[in-house]
């Protein structure tokens, strides 16, 4: 796992990557629900697809756009969520912990 972590760190510094990490501190979140996956297209005539996965199974959505906003809403609240801790200081302090 440290390896992992250092990688982590190593890839966050990347221009082209993007990580963020909702801390446990946050409590009870929407991620929670399940992993899920926004596609949205750059012509106005694609519509954006909504792909879930749970316990269920996979879930594509096409068709029902307040279910895709509220996932598009859910995702804006983790961002949020997860830009109130440094992505850095969380991985040097989960190193620290198993030193």
């Amino acid at each position: 796992m440290r390896r992992q972590l250092l990688r982590l760190k190593q890839d966050a510094a990347r221009d082209n990557v993007t990580i963020e990490v909702v801390p446990f501190s946050a409590g009870e979140h929407p991620g929670m629900r399940g992993s899920f996956l926004i596609l949205q297209f750059e012509d106005d005539h694609d519509e954006d697809v909504l792909f879930l996965e749970n316990s269920r199974g996979d879930t594509l959505v096409r068709d029902e756009p307040e279910e895709i906003k509220s996932y598009g809403e859910a995702f804006a609240q983790l961002q949020d969520l997860a830009k109130k801790e440094d992505l850095e200081t969380l991985i040097d302090r989960a190193l620290k912990q198993m030193s």
